[in-house]
C-alpha cells in the first residue's frame, strides 16, 4: 500500500488528497488531548444510523462552549488557509485555461463566502479497539441547502504501529500529531480509520460545507 506524505508525488486520483505535517503544533495537540480526557461530555461515536461500534467505534466530543473558542478560532484560521493553499494549487496544476477555451478553474469553484465549516470534533480510537469501517463522507443536508464538499482531519498525537486513515483499498496516511489532510466528501474516496495497535488514537475531524442559494 502507497503511503502519502507532505513529499508524495501525487497520480490523478491522489492531487485532491492534501497533506500539511506541521498544521498544528505540538503543544496545542498536547492541550486539546488533556481537554478531551478531562471532559464529561464525550460519548460514543456515531453514523448516520446511530451507535454501532462495529461501523465506527470510538469515543467523541464535539468543541462546544466558551472554554474552545480560543482554539476554535485557531483551527478555523488554519482550515480556510490550508484550503485555499490547496485549491490554488489544483488550479495551477490543471491549467484550466488552455483547456477549456479560457474558462479557469476559478469559475467552477467554490466562492469562500459560501461555505460553512461545522462544529470541531475531538475523536479517540481506543489502542486495539477504536476503529471506522470504509465508508465515505457524501451529504446533502436539503432543510439548510447545503453540502458536504471537504473533509478534514488533523492527527493530534503519534502512532506507532496502525491508526492509518486508509483510500481505496490502495493508500494510506500515517498518523503523527499536528497533521492535517482533507479530501473530498464523495463516494469516489471512501476511507476507513485503521484500529491503531500501539497507541490510543486522538482527531479532530468535521466538514466543510458548500452553501446553494435558491
Amino acid at each position: 500500500m502507497k503511503i502519502i506524505d507532505d513529499e508524495f508525488e501525487k497520480d490523478e486520483y491522489t492531487k485532491f488528497i492534501y497533506t500539511n505535517s506541521r498544521s498544528l503544533p505540538p503543544e496545542l495537540c498536547k492541550e486539546i488531548i488533556e481537554k478531551f480526557d478531562e471532559s464529561k461530555n464525550k460519548y460514543d461515536g456515531v453514523t448516520m444510523s446511530g451507535v454501532n461500534k462495529q461501523i465506527k467505534d470510538t469515543k467523541d466530543l464535539l468543541m462546544m462552549g466558551s472554554e474552545w473558542e480560543r482554539i476554535r478560532v485557531t483551527l478555523r484560521n488554519e482550515l480556510y488557509y490550508c484550503l485555499k493553499k490547496h485549491l490554488n494549487a489544483l488550479s495551477i496544476k490543471d491549467d484550466f485555461k488552455s483547456k477549456n477555451n479560457n474558462s479557469t478553474l476559478e469559475d467552477f469553484r467554490i466562492k469562500f463566502e459560501d461555505i460553512s465549516i461545522e462544529s470541531f470534533m475531538v475523536q479517540k480510537y481506543k489502542v486495539r479497539e477504536g476503529r471506522y469501517v470504509y465508508h465515505n463522507d457524501s451529504m446533502i443536508d436539503w432543510p439548510k441547502n447545503k453540502k458536504r464538499f471537504m473533509t478534514y482531519l488533523w492527527y493530534l498525537n503519534d502512532v506507532q504501529e496502525g491508526g492509518e486513515t486508509t483510500f481505496n483499498g490502495e493508500y494510506q496516511i500515517k498518523p503523527t500529531a499536528g497533521k492535517l489532510i482533507l479530501f473530498p466528501a464523495c463516494w469516489t474516496f471512501p476511507h476507513c480509520g485503521k484500529m491503531p495497535m500501539s497507541d490510543n488514537k486522538y482527531i479532530i475531524t468535521g466538514w466543510i460545507y458548500t452553501i446553494t442559494h435558491s
